[in-house]
């Protein structure tokens, strides 16, 4: 698939009373999450904003054409531009977005020029791919004055992808900073545990590093685990905590460092 990625960085938030891409979230600023995710995807990305403050990032900026108007507009100057068959459009209050997420949903883009998760009866259209050949239908409904976007996605044929079956796997996929207490409570709410891997177990998960959400034992990590990535089912693993191996139940906390390692020669 020919695709780019565009992050909508907007503007100075009204609720937040300073740009949401650059609040910091436990120290990096948000949409920094959105593109260590997004660059696991492709190397293609661009950021919509008219704020130079982002170009430290690297990626280019691209400022809207018709300003004022909203995401509505932000996708029109985006498939206005594009050169790329397929656009990836993600909010940049997303944090807790994933490159594996990303890539089911490339995987469910298939036969409609839209494929977007519909979450708890809402469609998630700030985390969705867009075709650029309907920048024709697009502009002209956006010209006419169609904001809204669950309007517009109803008028362009749209592959609706299931958004809970997605968080299974994800439980924060969907979750977006709209205030400074979403920010403040969600840092509490949502610690996360880092986790190392090491050996064979870099290949089966694909990565060197595992984030899961904060559990407190290790018999529940391992649940955890199996719960959000069913393929390692049968792989055989050890859990070290503190540069330990655990033989039995080990508790775990927001300072533990963990790392899952292949057996040992012989066991």
């Amino acid at each position: 698939m020919n695709l780019n990625a565009y992050i909508l960085a907007g503007g100075k938030s009204s609720r937040m009373g300073t740009d949401k891409g650059l609040m910091l979230f436990n120290e990096k600023p948000l949409i920094q999450y959105v593109i260590d995710a997004v660059q696991q995807v492709t190397t293609n990305i661009f950021i919509v904003t008219s704020n130079e403050a982002y170009a430290p990032f690297g990626f280019p900026l691209i400022s809207d054409i018709k300003k004022g108007i909203g995401p509505a507009g932000a996708i029109d100057t985006i498939l206005y531009y594009s050169v790329a068959d397929t656009n990836l459009v993600i909010a940049c209050d997303m944090p807790f977005i994933d490159a594996d997420s990303i890539q089911f949903l490339i995987r469910q883009h298939q036969d409609k020029p839209i494929t977007v998760p519909f979450y708890n009866q809402y469609p998630e259209a700030l985390f969705a791919l867009y075709d650029t050949c309907i920048y024709d239908t697009w502009h002209q409904l956006v010209e006419k004055g169609n904001l809204k976007l669950s309007d517009l996605l109803s008028s362009v044929e749209t592959t609706f992808v299931n958004g809970n079956r997605m968080t299974e796997y994800n439980r924060k996929l969907f979750k977006n900073m709209n205030t400074t207490d979403d920010l403040l409570d969600t840092q509490q709410t949502y610690m996360d545990i880092q986790i190392l891997l090491f050996g064979s177990l870099v290949d089966v998960f694909g990565k060197k590093q595992l984030q899961l959400a904060q559990v407190n034992d290790t018999d529940t990590l391992r649940l955890a685990l199996i719960a959000t990535y069913p393929s390692i089912r049968d792989a055989k693993f050890v859990i070290s905590v503190d540069k330990k191996i655990t033989v039995e139940n080990t508790a775990i906390d927001t300072t533990s460092e963990i790392a899952l390692l292949p057996p040992f020669s012989g066991g």
